[in-house]
């Protein structure tokens, strides 16, 4: 399991996830829960990171 989650922190989805793009927050935060991992680059992190609240970027 990430780091990031075990410290309730998480990054969220970006349009370099394939599987993410066009998916709402709903379903975004059940892969998560399901797999108990954080699927998400962690090469975006400066742009797109949030702490204690995982956000979907639609882009």
């Amino acid at each position: 399991m990430s780091d990031l989650l075990k410290d309730n922190e998480a990054l969220i989805a970006t349009p370099d996830i394939p599987e993410f793009l066009g998916r709402s927050m709903a379903y975004v935060r059940k892969l998560i829960k399901e797999n108990g991992i954080n699927p998400v680059g962690i090469e975006d992190r400066k742009k797109y990171y949030y702490k204690d609240e995982l956000r979907y970027a639609a882009f």
